[in-house]
């Protein structure tokens, strides 16, 4: 008996208008992807406990992504080897929580987004642990461990536009990685 073994080219998982969802204990490895977890248009869904592994950061694109989602809990998620991690775009009123963002090109972009919560998780060894871009500015970021011991506030560079850079600040680091 002969096996085949078959990649994503496309998604992982996508859903579209699909609130109230649960997206959980997922292993999702190894493929030629753009987005392992993608959601649209939706709000409500949990989306918590998934091992999301790229072959590496070049062909494994985004890891989870909401594009115009709100009220959406990200939680217990480890993403590894993507260009993104986590993607939000268009998106309000999420809450990212205790998550293991791991050798990604970029742990976490936020853009066009507002009201977040990105709290507790771990950014260890990503190119860039997070940016924001267009008017971003009021995403609330609290007990991160950013890739090593702080005890001074860690900034977050973005953009509001093109041209005006900005930053949001995480006041309270972590000073060690949390067990996720």
């Amino acid at each position: 008996m002969s096996s085949s073994y078959e990649y994503c080219y496309a998604y992982g998982i996508f859903l579209d208008n699909a609130s109230d969802s649960i997206i959980s204990d997922n292993v999702i490895s190894g493929g030629i992807d753009f987005y392992d977890i993608q959601i649209s248009y939706s709000s409500n869904n949990i989306i918590s406990g998934n091992k999301i592994y790229g072959l590496n950061k070049d062909i494994s694109y985004i890891a989870i992504s909401l594009d115009v989602c709100n009220n959406c809990i990200v939680s217990g998620n480890h993403m590894t080897n993507h260009e993104f991690g986590i993607f939000i775009f268009w998106s309000d009123n999420n809450q990212i929580v205790v998550n293991s963002i791991k050798n990604n090109e970029n742990g976490i972009i936020i853009s066009r987004s507002r009201f977040n919560k990105v709290k507790q998780n771990n950014f260890i060894n990503n190119d860039k642990n997070a940016f924001f871009i267009g008017l971003s500015i009021l995403n609330k970021w609290d007990g991160n461990y950013w890739n090593k011991s702080r005890t001074l506030p860690y900034c977050i560079i973005g953009r509001l536009v093109i041209f005006s850079p900005w930053i949001n600040i995480d006041w309270h680091p972590a000073s060690e990685p949390y067990d996720i």
